[in-house]
């Protein structure tokens, strides 16, 4: 469905009840007069070799959680969404533009652009430039909201058994892992101060 909106094929989508009563989602191309032209063919694939540049010396890790993942579980996503910037459509592409995303954050980022002011009215690409789903490491605001955001993921048996205890400190201290770890940076920043 994405893809298809990226061409810049309208999509109407609405919802209905299937047979067991669910609510589910229907979809339906929109009106062939609002395609939006230019788009249509100017989005390609990417070659294997850009993807492995992406990952550069670091190895393949996401752009937002900086977790490791494999080459296959990685997606390539524009630092602007496509939809406020599109694409050169040159072969030489700016890896900057770029970055590898894993399946939970890239399904993060886009709910967040979609549903940010800029997407529904400005579609201004300097704004986009400088939000945390672009820049993680140099944000100035998350979808135009003045706030910070840090996306950690725990992976392997180390890594989830420090996560595990972290969650039973929380519930020791009667407060939910967030607030908890919250508390804890504040209070080491607090103290690294001195």
């Amino acid at each position: 469905m994405r893809d298809v909106k990226e061409q810049g094929i309208p999509i109407i989508r609405s919802q209905t009840k299937n047979t067991a009563g669910r609510t589910i989602a229907v979809c339906r191309f929109g009106d062939p007069a609002s395609v939006k032209h230019g788009r249509i063919g100017d989005h390609t694939t990417f070659p294997k070799a850009f993807k492995l540049s992406l990952a550069g010396g670091l190895g393949p890790g996401c752009g937002i959680c900086s977790s490791a993942y494999e080459m296959r579980n990685l997606q390539i996503d524009h630092r602007v969404p496509y939809e406020i910037a599109g694409d050169s459509g040159s072969r030489r592409r700016d890896p900057d533009d770029y970055m590898l995303l894993c399946g939970s954050c890239q399904r993060a980022r886009s709910w967040s652009c979609e549903h940010c002011e800029n997407w529904e009215k400005g579609r201004l690409r300097e704004i986009c430039e400088r939000c945390y789903w672009a820049r993680p490491d140099e944000d100035e605001h998350v979808a135009l909201k003045e706030i910070r955001r840090l996306d950690i993921v725990w992976l392997g048996r180390d890594e989830v058994r420090v996560h595990t205890r972290l969650r039973d400190l929380a519930g020791s201290a009667k407060l939910a892992l967030p607030l908890y770890a919250r508390k804890a940076w504040r209070e080491h920043v607090r103290t690294a101060g001195r």
